[in-house]
């Protein structure tokens, strides 16, 4: 296949995308001449291109397309939901013969034949076919109703050659280019590789203290990270691309459901990882579909209870910690938990003793149980229990997670998890018997360091399962190199006695709606690594693949949620053990917030939303220097300006002056990024992370606060960090253009 038959066919497919937006907004909104100019354009471009290339088929739908397109735009024919629907078979044949020709090189088996006579019944004699004789085609040709303030825009007007709008086309045709995916996946690979050299020359400085090699290693370490981030970029593609063809699938599945759904999106601008786009497609088609034929309620029966007769579903995509947050929100039944209990029941799920322990949000989770369905009969749509255990099963893949809200008679909300990216991940270097290990960051909590006497008096067990009480809530624990040792050790053996180590550290993990620890012998730092995939030969439950680390030796990268299922932990976790404030978030209906909780000298006790938190970091006060009268710091070859918290909040500036006083020691900073742009804050401590339900109680006492809540007891105020930084430092957090050249945050 040639080049131009390549540039075709991709132009092909965006074109049949922007036809069926502008189909569905041409059958729920008035009629406008850029509306149906638009659908007449995309279908007039492929006729062109066909002919030329020799496309027989397509040229045939395309040409009776484009002389129905044409009686539409001209005002002959009315956009009534029988032409609309037509149109979308006309939009599927194109679609069907563009993959058939890029999968073998021709048109396929399809014959046009029928569909071009169906499309021919609208079209009036005027273009040489009858006139249509069915009631419904009779009604078609009643002239087309638009916008009056739109009508001089229908009119045909000649553009002069070089005008202002050719221009601005042919600018922005100039601005893109098409880059094949196997190029870019090329160029991923090798940042990849330019990033474990890059890891490795800084811990070659920093051992052999050659301060010759610290600046030019330094800006190698800058040029990687621009470097990186540029790439990542590249791959990058707003959400929107899946989306786009959800209003479609909403609208021909309501229709065969007999239901009324108005789909709305939010966020379409966010972007991911192609690789992520192209594994949550499925999961979020079958979410979507699941909520139009399980959860939206038949018009009537909607009525019947107060409810507009049109459901909604919303589509809200943000990012938030590192993470893209993806929610489906319904306004239907939600689940009805009597009836998943019934048939858990009659499928063997559960028995009569546990079911009377189990709680509504524990029943709702059985959704994702395999081979689980409420449907009364199979369908085309759905009833064969393959839906729900789908999205879980893709979404975990990927490194993500799952959650759902679950209002009975109001809706269901599902909350989706999953990384930016696959290839370079941020993760928690941790050691054990001198062996070390990659956690993804996603999926840790938080860390304890224990003393040996703390941890011991600290043990529990439960259901010959090892817990440590962590704040009141049971924690299961197994020991990192308990899962490599022999059979009969077992990975749950947790002695402390006669070992070596007097401190040892609990990594809270997260694993679907569980926590549970993993304890460690030391915690190294947190580091952005490659991950390589491992050898089938070498594949196991408890690895996700594996990294090469600064000094070139390998460490493997933890699979989270198949170190919860090895040993006897999922057991303690199914029994509510670790469930901690997942499940009472579910409990209650409302979904919970992290917090941060430090302290202050001049106000005590502060909240700060962990979600605006990027990381947590010590040093020593000597470290910090002064710039232009201002306090910086060094960081992961970065400048990032220091914000004295107790400074700020009484009104003081964020200069040296103002934070001479400080006391000589080790500085807490809560590093706060925005954009491309990040800022430092030194707390007094740092004390705990806390999930709450996030209810103000008391409106904000001045600039930099939320408001006030109840947090483990006592009234706390919550910080909002972007105010804080918006004021100290309006220069960097004034929303300048972060493409700007960026090498410090000064």
């Amino acid at each position: 296949m040639d080049d131009f038959a390549k540039e075709f066919l991709s132009e092909t497919h965006e074109g049949i995308d922007r036809f069926d937006h502008e189909l569905l907004i041409l059958e729920k909104e008035p009629p406008t001449p850029e509306i149906i100019s638009e659908i007449f354009r995309v279908v007039h471009t492929i006729k062109g291109g066909c002919g030329f290339l020799g496309y027989v088929k397509l040229e045939s739908l395309a040409h009776t397309g484009e002389n129905l397109l044409s009686g539409l735009r001209d005002g002959k024919i009315s956009p009534t939901k029988e032409l609309i629907t037509s149109l979308f078979k006309l939009s599927d044949a194109i679609r069907g013969i563009v993959r058939s020709i890029e999968s073998g090189g021709f048109e396929g088996d399809l014959d046009p034949a029928p569909l071009i006579r169906e499309l021919s019944t609208f079209q009036p004699d005027w273009v040489g076919n009858p006139a249509p004789a069915s009631a419904s085609a009779s009604a078609s040709v009643k002239p087309v109703e638009v916008h009056p303030a739109a009508e001089a825009a229908a009119k045909p007007k000649e553009i002069p050659e070089g005008a202002v709008g050719q221009k601005d086309a042919q600018a922005a045709s100039e601005q893109t280019i098409r880059v094949d995916v196997a190029l870019l996946d090329k160029l991923m690979n090798l940042v990849g590789e330019l990033v474990l050299v890059r890891n490795q020359v800084l811990r070659y400085t920093q051992l052999s203290g050659n301060n010759q090699l610290s600046v030019p290693s330094q800006h190698l370490n800058l040029l990687t990270t621009e470097l990186q981030e540029g790439v990542m970029k590249t791959r990058m593609q707003p959400i929107r691309n899946v989306w786009g063809k959800f209003p479609r699938i909403v609208r021909e599945l309501s229709i065969s459901c007999g239901k009324l759904v108005q789909v709305e999106m939010i966020g379409e601008e966010t972007e991911l990882d192609k690789t992520i786009l192209e594994a949550i497609k499925d999961p979020l088609t079958h979410a979507l579909r699941n909520s139009v034929d399980h959860g939206i309620e038949a018009p009537d029966f909607r009525e019947a209870r107060g409810k507009p007769r049109e459901g909604r579903i919303v589509l809200k995509a943000f990012h938030e910690g590192g993470q893209v947050i993806i929610e489906i929100a319904d306004d239907g039944a939600g689940i009805d938990c009597a009836r998943v209990a019934v048939k858990a029941l009659e499928k063997g799920l559960i028995n009569h003793e546990k079911l009377v322990k189990m709680q509504d949000w524990e029943l709702a989770q059985l959704i994702f149980h395999p081979g689980f369905s409420t449907a009364e009969k199979i369908t085309t749509v759905s009833g064969r229990g393959v839906g729900m255990d789908v999205v879980k099963t893709h979404i975990e893949k990927i490194g993500g997670a799952i959650d759902l809200l679950n209002r009975p008679g109001l809706g269901l909300t599902l909350r989706i998890k999953i990384p930016l990216t696959l290839a370079i991940i941020p993760a928690l270097i941790v050691e054990s018997h001198k062996q070390r290990f990659a956690i993804p960051q996603i999926n840790v909590l938080e860390v304890v360091r224990l003393k040996k006497a703390e941890l011991e008096s600290g043990m529990e067990w439960f259901q010959e399962t090892p817990v440590y009480r962590l704040r009141g809530e049971l924690l299961p624990l197994a020991r990192l190199d308990g899962f490599f040792e022999k059979p009969e050790t077992g990975a749950n053996d947790v002695k402390v006695a006669g070992t070596p180590y007097q401190d040892h550290f609990v990594v809270v993990l997260q694993a679907e709606n569980h926590h549970f620890g993993i304890l460690v012998h030391s915690v190294q730092d947190t580091q952005e690594i490659v991950v390589k995939p491992m050898s089938k030969y070498l594949k196991s439950s408890l690895f996700a693949g594996a990294t090469i680390m600064g000094d070139g030796k390998v460490a493997l990268i933890m699979d989270v949620p198949g170190l919860a299922q090895s040993a006897s932990l999922t057991r303690a976790m199914e029994d509510g053990v670790g469930d901690g404030d997942c499940a009472g978030a579910e409990h209650q209906g409302r979904l919970k917030e992290s917090m941060l909780i430090v302290e202050c000298r001049s106000h005590g006790l502060l909240a700060i939303p962990v979600a605006n938190v990027s990381r947590l970091q010590e040093m020593p006060d000597t470290a910090v220097e002064t710039m232009a009268n201002a306090e910086v710091f060094q960081s992961r070859g970065r400048i990032l300006p220091i914000l004295r918290l107790s400074s700020l909040l009484r009104g003081g500036r964020p200069d040296a002056m103002a934070c001479s006083a400080h006391a000589k020691g080790v500085l807490s900073v809560v590093v706060f990024s925005e954009g491309e742009r990040s800022a430092g804050f030194v707390v007094d401590r740092i004390l705990d992370i806390v999930d709450v339900i996030p209810e103000v109680h008391l409106p904000a006492s001045g600039p930099g606060f939320k408001g006030s809540m109840i947090i483990k007891g006592k009234a706390t105020e919550v910080l909002d960090l972007a105010a804080l930084a918006r004021m100290a430092l309006p220069a960097v957090f004034s929303g300048r253009d972060d493409s700007q050249d960026s090498r410090t945050d000064v």
